[in-house]
């Protein structure tokens, strides 16, 4: 049977995006954009989800649509926490507008 370790797997996926969003910034991609195809989730989507913060800087700096919705109406800063979405909101969102309603 194998174990895997759940910290490292997290760790190794939060540097992934890390890397990926450094990657789009510097190129100007337009993948930060692009929802999956099943779920409609953007990565701003994954890394709010996850609370994964230094990838939502980066993507912000993208221009990565706070208002984006997924397949089911949720925006990225939706799916935050709720102890978490006033610090990630004050650290990460640069002053923009943000609704943490589902309306």
């Amino acid at each position: 049977m194998t174990r895997i370790d759940c910290d490292m797997a997290r760790n190794e996926e939060e540097m992934t995006m890390l890397r990926d969003a450094k990657e789009w910034l510097s190129s100007k991609s337009p993948l930060v954009h692009t929802p999956h195809p099943k779920n409609g989730a953007t990565p701003l989507h994954v890394a709010s989800a996850k609370g994964y913060s230094d990838v939502m800087k980066i993507l912000f700096q993208c221009a990565a649509d706070i208002d984006a919705q997924d397949i089911d109406g949720w925006t990225p800063i939706m799916q935050l926490h709720t102890g978490v979405k006033e610090k990630l909101a004050e650290n990460c969102c640069m002053g923009k507008r943000i609704n943490f309603t589902n309306s």
